[in-house]
């Protein structure tokens, strides 16, 4: 089963449709199927598969990871994660070698049919939080971030799953950049936070090709109000569609969310 597929031909699905289930409302079989299937395909495929890899050796542990992750026990996932910390495992492994591959491992057993969508959403829930944990092992005690080297990263206006966005953004952290965060409903407002704050980069995130129209809307509205803002572009919508710099106009397309904020440098003092 194919998230993409299944999205074909219908109206894109709106954010109080995912509030709606997360409040326990009762919503008709087909749309919980659509919702499901537009939630797995944004969430998982934020991050391109060729920097999530796990290293060799460690897909048995990794298909153990998920299972602890929607364990019944709370506590199963964090003693698999403290695990891997206590052997060692360095957080930007932990960054690019287990969180990352561990949400595309959960919508593929969704996709396969293996795994509900409530155990997804709760597998990926509990990532955010082991995300959030890592922060202060991570990051730096003291970073130098001259305010000249501000970045704004959201995902493309109207998305609201952002494990990818925010694992970005510690990288961005660690390199120096002073990083904004925020979720946009639509572009206006993120043009309306951008010229705010008068930043010069704007890192976007865009997870499938549903979302391309947004994304290029978001471009275009991007160029119109702040033309000399630079705009790059991450997510897995960069391996769908090897040239969709050119179709979507930004400045650049980052591949590897460990070089990103060295690209990123490069791309406003050449």
């Amino acid at each position: 089963m194919d998230g993409h597929n299944m999205l074909g031909g219908q109206k894109r699905l709106k954010d109080d449709d995912f509030r709606r289930v997360a409040d326990g409302h009762d919503l008709p079989e087909s749309v919980l199927n659509s919702l499901t299937a537009d939630l797995v395909t944004r969430l998982v495929r934020r991050i391109p598969a060729s920097e999530l890899d796990p290293p060799a050796g460690q897909n048995a542990k990794l298909q153990a990871f998920c299972d602890a992750l929607v364990d019944q026990n709370p506590k199963a996932a964090n003693r698999f994660f403290d695990g891997l910390r206590n052997d060692g495992t360095t957080p930007d492994s932990l960054y690019l070698h287990w969180l990352g591959p561990a949400a595309r491992l959960l919508g593929k057993r969704w996709e396969a049919d293996t795994m509900s969508f409530f155990d997804v959403t709760l597998g990926v829930a509990r990532l955010h939080g082991m995300q959030r944990s890592l922060r202060d092992a991570f990051l730096p005690g003291s970073v130098y971030q001259p305010p000249h080297m501000s970045v704004l990263l959201c995902a493309v206006p109207g998305e609201s799953h952002e494990l990818g966005v925010a694992m970005t953004s510690d990288f961005f952290r660690r390199a120096g950049w002073h990083v904004h965060n925020q979720h946009f409903q639509d572009p206006e407002a993120l043009c309306d936070c951008a010229a705010e704050r008068n930043i010069r980069l704007i890192g976007l995130s865009a997870g499938c090709e549903a979302v391309r129209p947004a994304l290029k809307k978001t471009v275009k509205c991007l160029r119109s109000r702040l033309p000399g803002v630079k705009i790059v572009l991450g997510g897995y919508i960069t391996e769908l569609d090897p040239d969709v710099r050119e179709k979507v106009g930004v400045d650049e397309v980052l591949s590897n969310v460990a070089t990103a904020p060295f690209a990123c440098q490069a791309l406003l003092y050449p």
